[in-house]
């Protein structure tokens, strides 16, 4: 899985496919973060990809994911559908995921494929040749527009598995 630490942004590097609205981000928790009255959430933002192939500006905010503390247990997390959205084109993108950790123990983790490919009406499963995720630290929980990059790295050759849909 994706390890995630606090205020830091993962982007995750995908190609999509056919054009559709997504107001909705999934993701799945495979290990957590709870104990000692520690709090966690979770920030999803979706990103252009710039001419350095980099993050750049902010497309859409997915907003905080929903339940708190979103990481005291494993499973599906999503975000609210309450939005406008995004009519998001075929191309390539970034989905970013900032975690905001405080307090507790453990080290929370989502879940990623080395390779594959799903994308379609029913939303995104993983990337194919594009599976990388890099590491920007000083995150905020306000979206960035541009993306924050600071100290941008690689830190998985996987992909993040997520999806994203209408509803």
């Amino acid at each position: 899985g994706l390890t995630i630490a606090s205020l830091s942004d993962y982007y995750n590097l995908f190609e999509w496919r056919t054009p559709m609205l997504v107001k909705r981000l999934r993701v799945n928790a495979v290990t957590t973060y709870s104990g000692g009255g520690g709090t966690s959430s979770m920030y999803g933002r979706l990103y252009a990809v710039g001419a350095n192939a980099r993050p750049t500006k902010l497309l859409y905010d997915f907003g905080t994911f929903v339940g708190v503390p979103i990481l005291s247990s494993t499973g599906i997390k999503a975000t609210s559908a309450t939005g406008s959205g995004f009519y998001l084109q075929a191309g390539e993108y970034y989905l970013d995921i900032m975690p905001r950790l405080s307090g507790g123990a453990g080290t929370p983790s989502l879940s990623t494929f080395p390779q594959g490919y799903n994308s379609g009406r029913l939303g995104y499963g993983t990337g194919i040749g594009v599976g990388i995720a890099i590491k920007a630290t000083s995150g905020s929980t306000l979206a960035g527009d541009p993306a924050n990059t600071t100290s941008l790295d690689l830190y998985s050759p996987n992909q993040l598995f997520f999806t994203l849909s209408t509803t």
